[in-house]
């Protein structure tokens, strides 16, 4: 993997835990809210919606980053296949929100497109 394939999936990862951090312990805040859905919005619903969101979240994150560290540890197919996998879903995910609410384009654009240029990034290297 190139090195600017790893900042992508290093960056998209981070991008993903620390949404999913603000999903599940902040979700409650009214900035955090106005952050995620582009207005105040908390009925209990959603509060759980958002909790049990932001852990799919985290674990993607991570698993991308994991995916970085092992294939920069010789693990070369196994991270850079983590690394596909875990940016097509990012970019995936971002069209699925877009398509649920386009009011959520900015979300769509921080969901899919760190995933979206690691994906072009680790293929073309």
């Amino acid at each position: 993997m190139s090195t600017l394939a790893q900042v992508l999936a290093v960056a998209a990862g981070v991008l993903h835990v620390g949404v999913g951090v603000v999903e599940a312990f902040f979700f409650h805040r009214p900035w955090a809210q106005q952050f995620l859905l582009r207005k105040r919005f908390s009925p209990p619903e959603v509060a759980l919606w958002a909790f049990n969101v932001a852990f799919y979240n985290m674990f993607l994150g991570a698993g991308t980053v994991l995916g970085v560290v092992l294939a920069a540890n010789g693990l070369v197919d196994e991270g850079r296949t983590l690394v596909l996998y875990t940016a097509g879903f990012m970019a995936l995910g971002g069209v699925v929100l877009w398509v649920s609410d386009h009011r959520l384009w900015t979300g769509t654009l921080g969901q899919s497109g760190f995933g979206l240029a690691t994906l072009v990034a680790t293929l073309a290297s």
